[in-house]
């Protein structure tokens, strides 16, 4: 699998997680990643993307980076609030337990005025 590292910005809007699942398909299809493991990934990058979208409501800058077989995904927005677990009564924020069990690792760097939430996945 070859080393690749892209960067994509993305605006907080409805459109924005169909944006990133497409770039998420393009680079894992140029790094020759298996069609499971691309819909796992594909999977984590919606869920990460509309997380910033509905909670941050402010640009987003999305990275994909495949190294050897494992994929990283970052995705930094302006907003400062870290990603909740979800209450049983809650509509939504059932997205960390589905990264959480696809992916090897994740977690969050808080940057000060921004966050990256970021997650691994071995390919």
């Amino acid at each position: 699998m070859t080393e690749t590292l892209l960067a994509m910005m993305l605006e907080p809007t409805v459109a924005s997680p169909a944006q990133a699942r497409a770039y998420c398909d393009g680079v894992l299809a140029e790094a020759g990643c298996d069609a499971m493991k691309a819909a796992d990934a594909r999977l984590v990058v919606s869920e990460l993307v509309t997380n910033a979208v509905v909670h941050a409501r402010t640009p987003i800058e999305l990275m994909v980076h495949v190294r050897h077989d494992v994929l990283r995904i970052e995705v930094t927005d302006l907003g400062v609030d870290r990603p909740q677990r979800w209450a049983r009564d809650d509509t939504t924020g059932r997205g960390l337990p589905i990264i959480e069990a696809l992916a090897g690792a994740w977690g969050v760097i808080d940057l000060g005025s921004s966050k990256t939430v970021w997650c691994e996945l071995t390919l």
